[in-house]
């Protein structure tokens, strides 16, 4: 069975009401499907100013070395750090790394943990 995430999710919080109500209404209208509404919100956040790496990602050493270990030519579209609740309740933080071709669950001292191919992931709740 496929993973499910929502990964919009992640990034909606960065839109505005008014850009986040657009997409609800389209995507309920049947004008746009999840996978269309993952990419209008990207869009939208890539043009809102500010920087989408909010824990500066992109500049470590861990990171870079990993991607270039993997032979990957991914940017970091979104970090930050969220929270997973377990199995039993309790609140976990996790830092999470969204580029164009996965997400991303980072450890101590920017090591990947996990990583989860955009294809092979149907939604982030």
């Amino acid at each position: 069975m496929a993973k499910v995430y929502k990964k919009t999710d992640y990034l909606a919080s960065e839109l505005t009401e008014a850009q986040r109500m657009s997409i609800i209404k389209r995507i309920m209208q049947g004008h746009m499907s999840e996978e269309e509404a993952y990419n209008e919100v990207l869009r939208e956040t890539q043009k809102t100013p500010g920087n989408r790496d909010k824990l500066n990602v992109e500049s470590e050493k861990n990171w870079q070395s990993y991607l270039k270990s993997q032979k990957l030519d991914e940017k970091v579209a979104y970090s930050a750090y969220v929270q997973k609740i377990n199995h039993h309740g309790k609140k976990q933080e996790r830092l999470f790394v969204l580029t164009e071709g996965a997400m991303y669950n980072l450890g101590d001292n920017f090591h990947v943990k996990r990583r989860g191919k955009m294809g092979d992931i149907e939604r982030v709740t």
